[in-house]
């Protein structure tokens, strides 16, 4: 079995120009890669280069034993409501959750 999994380590250097004149530059260490449950490709920074290559070689090593878990999506609060009122089925009247809602 042939793994495909790939996982890039590259600088981004982001150059700004502050209102006094003097240019400024934030170096930052992005880890890209499309993640094998879902598919979807994912983007992690870092300021430091060692963090970088530590959480890369996590992840890798993670992908070859086969116990990779997938970034945690970020929900919106609508959806966190959501889920919290489905939560709350079966403590409160049916009347309550309408109300909320």
């Amino acid at each position: 079995m042939t793994n495909s999994f790939n996982i890039s380590l590259t600088k981004r250097d982001r150059r700004r120009k502050l209102r006094s004149g003097e240019v400024v530059i934030n170096t930052r260490w992005v880890l890209n890669y499309t993640d094998p449950k879902t598919g979807q490709r994912v983007q992690l920074f870092f300021e430091r280069q060692k963090e970088a290559i530590t959480k890369r070689n996590a992840i890798h090593a993670a992908v070859e034993t086969r116990t990779y878990v997938p970034v945690r999506e970020v929900i919106s609060v609508g959806e966190a409501v959501s889920l919290w009122l489905e939560g709350r089925r079966g403590e409160v009247k049916d009347q309550t959750l309408s109300v909320v809602r």
